[in-house]
């Protein structure tokens, strides 16, 4: 496996997680899961989860362009 197919993975895992995450805060605004120790409430869990998915896809984009 070459490190690119690895960062691919990596990104796409991280991906999955920023839009669960933006799910379930978008859902239900008290159960802010994986960012629930972040300060900001909503608004701040709201970020973190947008940042996630905008770093794993940039990163999953960065490991299929190197790749292919």
């Amino acid at each position: 496996m070459s490190k690119w197919l690895a960062l691919q993975i990596a990104g796409m895992v991280i991906l999955t997680v920023g839009v669960h995450g933006l799910i379930r805060v978008l859902i239900d605004h008290a159960n802010r899961g994986l960012v629930s120790w972040m300060p900001g409430g909503f608004a701040g869990a709201l970020t973190a989860d947008v940042v996630l998915i905008v770093l794993g896809g940039a990163l999953a984009w960065l490991g299929e362009a190197r790749r292919g």
